[in-house]
């Protein structure tokens, strides 16, 4: 969902690493002991993924 957010308004993929997405993140994680913290490079693979998922559905239309 970060990922997707990144996305959609076109955020920097530092962005996971600010100091107040920290502090969520660290908390969601203490809620939730399967999420991980994500890096700027996990996240900027990430919506590259993303991006070639959609770039190929585009084509298959």
């Amino acid at each position: 969902m970060l990922n997707l957010a990144i996305i959609r308004h076109q955020l920097p993929f530092k962005f996971v690493e600010y100091e107040g997405i920290r502090v969520a993140f660290t908390y969601t994680v203490f809620a939730n002991r399967e999420l991980k913290l994500m890096f700027r490079n996990t996240s900027r693979a990430d919506v590259i993924k993303i991006y070639e998922r959609e770039k190929k559905k585009g084509y298959e239309l």
